[in-house]
């Protein structure tokens, strides 16, 4: 894993991350050096999850990353191996997110997976990982309530935007954009103002996500005036050009907050330097974040013991894929020569019962013999290795190496 989130880099470092290292820019860098790649871009973190049998092909994946990501390749952290299957786990459950154990970052990581497994980037070790991730995350909720309380960045972004609001009369509000956060805030400020709650943006997106909520469309081209009289701005989507000039505009009717929601930003930062505006980023989110989180703090213990099951799992499933190659060496090795003596014994009495009872026989020789090797491989740091030094010591055998064995020859 390679990247960079709120606990690592601050706001202006995740957003040229997320700028440089969007999922078809990561994809067609690291592509012909890796066998899978997932990219995980939220309002917290941007990341991206490597698999790769060869440590040289990754660590080259690794520095061609470092080099699109620019100038915030410096504040790039990177977890391999058992750190970073820990750490998708626990992205997926909410125990690094910003807002401790936020339930909307589920939805996200498992759409960051789905759009790769479209995009086909993402194959059977990013499926078991993810689905893994996933599974771990419901698990958490449901067995020890992680997410209770304020767990989702539009339950915070209201709490924060609400003073600005509060006691006056015949307030509008507009919101730019429909994703899951601007949908969550937007229902709560359609619920709590005392005046008009807009949606506007291009296309029918806005119309649609105006009547889920509960709000008022807002065209684009009779925008102006309602943009240069509104108390509250919630971005959650690139503002569109002519929200931005009215903006720009002179002239506004009262002070303006705006809540921009995005990674990168939606809204110009110049636009903030206006007289009577007022941007706040997620970052600014984090002291209620703070106390939000000591509500949890318990519940998170308890999570991040079901995070280490989860991890131990995916360990698991890691080292039996990398040993099956060296397992089926051993195990064909074990069973041709079962085979042949089989084969052998058999000549001096072939009735039906005899092969019968030597074939039960053999079976039970050779998978006791096979187990205690296959196992071993199985959680080997290196199996090819120890499967070579088995059969160096073991074989392969052959009637004639079997002969001189027993004639102590060899």
């Amino acid at each position: 894993m390679l990247g960079a989130s709120h606990e690592s880099a601050d706001f202006a470092t995740r957003e040229r991350l997320a700028d440089a290292l969007t999922p078809r820019a990561v994809a067609a860098t690291v592509s012909g050096l890796v066998d899978e790649v997932v990219t995980i871009t939220t309002c917290d973190r941007t990341e991206v999850v490597l698999a790769c049998r060869d440590s040289r092909a990754l660590a080259a994946a690794e520095d061609a990353l470092r080099d699109l990501a620019g100038t915030g390749g410096g504040d790039i952290r990177v977890l391999r191996g058992r750190a970073a299957i820990r750490h998708v786990i626990r992205v997926s459950m909410g125990l690094d997110a910003l807002i401790l154990g936020e339930h909307e970052i589920q939805g996200q990581v498992g759409h960051a997976w789905r759009s790769a497994k479209r995009a086909g980037t993402a194959g059977p070790v990013m499926a078991a990982l993810f689905q893994r991730a996933l599974h771990t995350a419901g698990r958490a909720r449901a067995e020890v309530g992680l997410g209770r309380g304020r767990t989702s960045i539009a339950s915070l972004a209201f709490e924060h935007v609400l003073p600005a609001l509060s006691g006056r009369d015949g307030v509008e509000v507009v919101i730019v954009g429909a994703d899951p956060a601007a949908r969550g805030l937007g229902r709560r400020l359609v619920e709590a103002v005392s005046g008009t709650v807009w949606a506007t943006g291009p296309g029918g997106e806005a119309a649609r996500f105006a009547r889920d909520i509960g709000a008022e469309r807002l065209a684009l081209d009779g925008a102006a005036d309602v943009l240069q009289r509104c108390s509250l701005l919630v971005g959650a989507a690139p503002l569109p050009a002519a929200v931005a000039a009215a903006l720009r505009a002179p002239h506004r009717a009262g002070p303006l907050l705006i809540m921009d929601m995005c990674m990168p930003r939606s809204v110009p930062p110049d636009i903030g330097s206006l007289p009577g505006i007022r941007i706040d980023t997620l970052d600014d989110l984090r002291p209620l974040a703070r106390r939000a989180d000591d509500v949890r703090r318990r519940d998170a213990a308890a999570a991040a013991r079901i995070a280490s099951e989860g991890t131990a799992w995916m360990t698991d499933w890691l080292a039996g894929r990398e040993a099956v190659s060296a397992i089926r060496g051993v195990l064909d090795d074990v069973e041709a020569l079962r085979r042949r003596e089989l084969d052998r014994a058999i000549r001096h009495d072939d009735t039906p019962e005899t092969v019968e009872r030597l074939q039960r026989l053999s079976r039970r020789l050779a998978a006791a013999f096979a187990h205690a090797p296959a196992t071993r491989l199985r959680y080997s740091d290196d199996p090819d290795t120890d499967a070579a030094v088995l059969r160096r010591l073991f074989g392969p055998v052959t009637p004639s190496t079997l002969d001189e064995s027993a004639d102590g020859t060899r």
